[in-house]
């Protein structure tokens, strides 16, 4: 019979307790707009699709870089040293070689069928298909927040 009062004490504690704790805890309510930049800002699909779309910008520069000339420069520079016989002397000479290449390459496309010009356009319509892509994922997350 002690041991139901005290049990059932501890548990009046336990609860008293908890229903304190729970109500110390501040809730700050978020605006629709906060709660829509929030989930912008951490959605994983989100953050994907805005990835694809900055790729997709770095491959329509690329196309439209391949449109300018390229410059090749190389230099190559050898020391050689070491001992040989002098076939003319038939004696031991200390002998050393120094050598250097130097090259310079330039190259221009004239015309490629139309390859360059297709693909910066290839690229853009690409890159525009992801702009799209992206603003889709953000509204159709913007709306589930809004429903929800």
């Amino acid at each position: 019979m002690a041991t139901r009062k005290v049990m059932g004490l501890l548990c009046l504690l336990i609860t008293g307790f908890t229903t304190v704790a729970q109500d110390s805890i501040p809730v700050k309510k978020l605006s629709l707009q906060e709660a829509v930049d929030i989930g912008i800002k951490n959605n994983l699909d989100v953050q994907q699709s805005d990835l694809a779309m900055q790729r997709q910008r770095v491959a329509l520069r690329q196309a439209r870089s391949n449109m300018l000339p390229n410059i090749n420069a190389d230099i190559n520079h050898g020391l050689n040293q070491g001992r040989s016989i002098d076939p003319f002397t038939n004696s031991y000479v200390d002998q050393s070689l120094v050598n250097a290449n130097y090259s310079l390459n330039a190259g221009v496309v004239l015309f490629n069928g139309f390859f360059v010009q297709n693909s910066i356009k290839l690229n853009n319509y690409a890159y525009e298909a992801a702009k799209l892509e992206y603003q889709q994922m953000k509204d159709n997350l913007t709306l589930d927040i809004i429903l929800t």
